[in-house]
């Protein structure tokens, strides 16, 4: 993970936090972390963590079907949105090699509440992209029985 490349590599290493979403009941935040290393080689991750602000728990998601079309629903909508990473990771990798990747628990999913629904994406290996699924219901799920105290 990213916090062990700083312990691992001279680097500098740098992080931001963003309130994405907040109500009386979630609280959704975000840190991007960057790292820029002695040979001038950068690697950046994101962490979003959102919390049930009545309980206090902090919320983890799942994907109700990881499918080739919602991976192409994916693609397309984070390629509307035009970053750099998600170009990378679409044409980097097959859809049966994203299905894996966000299904696989060592790997990231991107999920946190905005105003305008949720982001949902992928993270992987210093790459990132999300997209706004205002209609993330039919998407992802709050996984109730692995919900942590914070």
């Amino acid at each position: 993970g990213s916090e062990e490349l700083a312990d691992e590599y001279d680097c500098q290493a740098s992080s931001i936090a963003y309130v994405t979403y907040m109500d009386e009941e979630i609280l959704s935040v975000v840190f991007i972390e960057m790292y820029t290393f002695d040979d001038g080689s950068n690697y950046e991750d994101i962490l979003c963590y959102s919390f049930d602000m009545k309980s206090g728990e902090l919320l983890e998601f799942a994907l109700k079907d990881v499918s080739d079309n919602f991976v192409d629903e994916l693609e397309a909508r984070c390629m509307e949105e035009s970053t750099s990473d998600a170009s990378y990771l679409f044409t980097e990798y097959t859809n049966e090699e994203l299905r894996n990747i966000l299904t696989n628990e060592e790997y990231s999913l991107v999920a946190f509440y905005t105003p305008l629904g949720m982001e949902i994406g992928i993270t992987y290996e210093g790459y990132w992209c999300c997209a706004t699924f205002k209609d993330y219901e039919q998407y992802i799920s709050i996984v109730e029985e692995e919900a942590t105290e914070f």
